[in-house]
């Protein structure tokens, strides 16, 4: 009972009994062995925005689910407190950097002096006595010391001036990238401290997606390995790669946990189901025309000719 054989094994297969019938031949293939497992769609770009500075709300520029673009601005509050600020800041600064100006100058002068008195000094017959030299010396440090304390009062009056202008800034909440709002917690009137979440939302630019698979692929599957999705309200492969593999297993069903990098995550939203197609190895097929199939109620079989001669119903197979 021998097949009709080419490479390692051949059939062939009628799509119907009688003698006019089409003839198929068909080989065993080596296909991808490919493990098809839902995953879920997660934003790795969301979370919310919280206030900087104290002010009061003056306006609210989205609205609940809107789309949104980086740096739109979504919120504008107002703080007389802040605008006080950096008023008093930007006075004292610039009565610090007059001081360094005078001080300067006096520093300048001072030098010189010294420089004379101690030139005059190291000469013969030098009228200039040692009380002179220890005078002026300690009248140049005092000078050189004052200039220390202002600069450093400069750098400290620059700071709070920066300080000052950043809360200031911070009253004008921009949107940090492309996406949607998915709620708001203020409205326009209200008084807000740092820390008080004002918007929730979510990036579509920065999409992954979690997949689970049976621990017997934890060596099979590896980080970089590429493969494609395929979203449930489309036939588009997307492709992927394999970013990490989480370090522990699930309690309860004992999956690995997989995250995927998306090469596209157009059309993609969080939440979304899709399904994951991961190449685990290489098996061998014999593929067989649709033509060829027979459907008897819950029989799904073809018709094999056995010794070129008699024909066989085979159900034996996984269509």
């Amino acid at each position: 009972m021998k097949y009709k054989t080419i490479l390692s094994f051949v059939m062939t297969l009628m799509c119907a009994l009688p003698a006019s019938a089409k003839t198929f031949t068909v080989e065993i293939e080596t296909i991808d062995d490919v493990l098809v497992r839902h995953g879920e769609v997660i934003s790795v770009k969301s979370g919310t925005i919280s206030a900087k500075t104290l002010g009061t709300i003056d306006g609210v520029n989205f609205k609940v689910n809107q789309f949104v673009h980086k740096d739109d601005i979504l919120l504008t509050m107002k703080s007389k407190l802040n605008a006080a600020n950096l008023e008093k800041s930007k006075a004292a600064l610039k009565g610090i950097q007059a001081d360094i100006q005078s001080a300067t100058a006096i520093h300048k002068k001072t030098k010189k002096e010294y420089q004379r008195i101690h030139t005059l000094y190291k000469a013969k017959n030098s009228p200039v006595t040692l009380s002179e030299i220890e005078a002026i010396d300690a009248r140049f440090e005092s000078v050189k010391s004052t200039v220390r304390g202002l600069r450093e009062k400069l750098r400290a009056g620059k700071m709070d001036v920066a300080i000052a202008e950043e809360a200031v800034a911070n009253q004008t909440v921009r949107a940090p990238f492309d996406g949607y709002v998915l709620r708001k917690f203020v409205e326009v009137g209200d008084a807000v401290q740092p820390g008080k979440v004002m918007i929730e939302g979510f990036s579509t630019n920065h999409l992954r997606v979690d997949a689970a698979v049976s621990q017997r692929y934890h060596e099979i599957i590896q980080n970089g390995q590429p493969l494609y999705i395929v979203p449930e309200y489309s036939k588009d492969k997307i492709q992927a790669t394999v970013e990490s593999k989480q370090p522990t297993y699930n309690r309860l069903s004992h999956d690995l946990m997989l995250r995927l990098r998306l090469d596209d995550s157009t059309g993609l939203r969080p939440g979304m189901l899709v399904k994951s197609y991961f190449k685990v190895g290489e098996k061998k097929v014999i593929r067989i025309p649709e033509a060829a199939v027979v459907r008897r109620s819950e029989v799904v079989a073809v018709y094999v000719i056995k010794d070129e001669k008699r024909v066989l119903l085979r159900p034996e197979f996984k269509s």
